[in-house]
């Protein structure tokens, strides 16, 4: 069935409650990349600033008969704006939803600084909540360091721990890939904590600055999540979901992804900054700075106005047919419509993202910025790709699977 075209309305609203955070992870793109934005925002979001952003919401979800949204709260670190502060935000966006919409809060945390006080606090208003962990503390290490230069490993642990004491609050982990690490360690490590959802995310890296990899000629971020794929599916008592991959799964068989770092429908979030700066594509920081501006802000515009206004060429394809949007006619890649190329950094090349080009992956899959991992996965057995929608992505996608 052909969906209608037309504009896709917002259905994420990630407000960068926190412009600041307690640990340095060197690959940060809020604080570590060719954008250093942040370090001159607000270091949190006013209440006044978070009153705007939820009425801007509330607008959106009326005019486009949005039954839920989701609000995720982010940062930097957000538990850095304090208990009584993020109650307060978390009430405006609250009091501001009009009738009949639903709002689901999330939250994205390094675990650190969890305590009772929060977690009461997030059971109060339903707060799921997430935590970034690249692994066991070697792995973790590698990456994610305290100002001081000493680990977070141990203190993000004890968060977690804490957070599965409340387990109607825990959303799941997330972790960076790095081709160091073992990826069977690392997946095995974390669903040791026995989270409902893992996920892993990809370096951010461009055609100018590409990621590390140890030999160009291998697929190697594709190869290490296919193991990871391997130790996922090779435990029948492991009842998490590991969004990456299932969301390639997904694509390859027809079904829709969760993200918009994967596949061709157009993304569904924007995110407000600390000042109420408008952002539709935050990770383009990578690129450079003021490459993810939209030049809007949620004091002035609304949120259909940033539906229309891109930051970059082809980022916001603005129909549900993902055949209509222009940078795909160029992608030759059988995987294309699974990988996307990874997102919308890795796309781009030059100084100014008006310049994007698209990686052509039939040619030369291991210089592609995603590392082939879609098109690797996809080319695995077909009785695996129905397993993994059987346990983990309901009779909808199995159904169509076997179609």
């Amino acid at each position: 069935m052909t969906e209608p075209e037309g504009p896709v309305p917002f259905r994420t609203f990630i407000l960068k409650v926190a412009n600041r955070c307690n640990i340095d992870c060197d690959y940060c793109f809020v604080f570590n990349s060719r954008d250093q934005t942040a370090r001159r925002l607000p270091a949190r979001m006013d209440l006044a600033v978070a009153r705007a952003a939820a009425r801007r919401i509330g607008e959106h979800a009326a005019a486009h008969r949005l039954r839920t949204v989701h609000v995720v709260l982010h940062g930097g670190e957000p538990l850095l704006v304090g208990v009584g502060h993020m109650a307060d935000l978390l009430e405006a966006v609250r009091d501001a939803a009009p009738t009949g919409t639903r709002v689901l809060f999330g939250l994205q945390t390094n675990g650190t600084l969890l305590s009772d006080a929060w977690l009461d606090l997030f059971e109060r208003y339903e707060v799921a909540v997430g935590v970034s962990l690249d692994g066991p503390p070697r792995a973790n290490d590698r990456h994610r360091l305290t100002h001081a230069g000493r680990s977070s490993a141990d203190s993000a642990v004890r968060g977690i721990e804490l957070l599965r004491s409340r387990p109607r609050l825990f959303a799941g982990l997330l972790a960076v890939v790095d081709l160091a690490n073992d990826p069977v360690e690392v997946h095995d490590y974390l669903a040791a904590f026995e989270p409902p959802v893992t996920d892993f995310g990809l370096p951010h890296a461009t055609h100018d600055d590409p990621p590390l990899r140890a030999d160009p000629s291998v697929p190697e971020y594709g190869l290490w999540m296919s193991r990871v794929y391997d130790a996922w599916l090779a435990r029948s008592d492991y009842r998490h979901s590991v969004r990456m991959l299932e969301d390639i799964v997904a694509l390859s068989s027809g079904v829709r992804g969760s993200v918009e770092t994967l596949g061709l429908a157009p993304p569904t979030s924007v995110v407000i900054e600390s000042d109420g700066s408008v952002e539709a594509v935050d990770t383009l920081r990578s690129v450079e700075e003021g490459a993810s501006w939209l030049g809007l802000d949620v004091l002035r515009h609304s949120f259909d106005e940033a539906l229309i206004r891109s930051c970059c060429t082809g980022s916001r394809a603005r129909t549900r047919s993902p055949s209509s949007a222009a940078p795909a006619r160029s992608w030759t890649c059988a995987a294309v419509a699974t990988c996307r190329t990874a997102s919308v950094p890795p796309r781009v090349t030059g100084t100014r993202p008006s310049t994007a080009r698209t990686w052509s992956t039939s040619s030369d899959t291991s210089r592609a910025p995603c590392g082939d991992t879609a098109g690797t996965l996809t080319r695995r057995p077909s009785r695996r790709r129905r397993r993994v929608c059987r346990t983990a992505m309901g009779h909808d996608a199995l159904e169509r699977v076997q179609q």
